[in-house]
């Protein structure tokens, strides 16, 4: 999948590398790159330093959600496969009952 780099103000980078999860509305500086919800985003500072990858998705309080945090890590089919999986297996061995949703 195609990634658009964008750029992050200064004072939500730190937040971001901590793992908070919602990519704030105010957070970017290159908003006028958002075309399309779905968009993979790779976020980098001010000095174009890798911080997460993450999508475009309309929020009340945000532009999407941070995927993950690895750089050469793609968003691809495989990387969805995986994600479900996982969410499948941890809710086979938390979930106590039979009827569950994967999202």
């Amino acid at each position: 999948m195609i990634e658009t780099i964008i750029r992050v103000k200064r004072n939500y980078v730190n937040k971001l590398r901590k793992g908070y999860p919602l990519i704030e509305k105010d957070a970017l500086i290159d908003n006028n790159k958002l075309k399309k919800e779905g968009m993979i985003l790779k976020l980098v500072d001010e000095h174009n330093r890798f911080i997460a990858k993450g999508y475009y998705g309309k929020q009340n309080k945000g532009n999407g959600w941070v995927l993950h945090y690895k750089e050469h890590k793609p968003i691809d089919r495989d990387f969805f496969k995986d994600k479900i999986k996982e969410a499948i297996t941890y809710r086979e061995k938390n979930v106590s009952t039979r009827r569950y949703h994967c999202f």
